[in-house]
């Protein structure tokens, strides 16, 4: 069995990769390589950067409390079930 979340866990590529680093390139497994790429990989992750950025530049005052956040294994993924984040709400103009 193949454990995919480990794809880009390796700390021969990476410093810390236990940590949580959105500034960190990755190759995105889940997208596969070569001639199986997926063709809409390029536009998924254009919108999730556009998506995280737009709502990281209309809050203020933001911070990710490191100490809670708590990751969901299984034998296949490993994805966050908590990402406690803290901020001041903005008022629509």
């Amino acid at each position: 069995m193949l454990y995919i979340a480990s794809a880009n866990h390796d700390p021969m590529q990476f410093n810390n990769p236990e940590k949580l680093d959105f500034t960190r390139q990755i190759f995105f497994l889940s997208f596969g390589g070569g001639i199986t790429n997926c063709l809409g990989d390029f536009l998924a992750i254009v919108q999730s950067k556009i998506a995280v950025n737009s709502l990281i530049q209309r809050l203020d005052n933001w911070e990710i409390n490191a100490d809670k956040i708590y990751w969901k294994r299984n034998i296949v993924l490993k994805c966050l079930k908590t990402l406690p984040v803290k901020f001041t709400p903005w008022i629509c103009p």
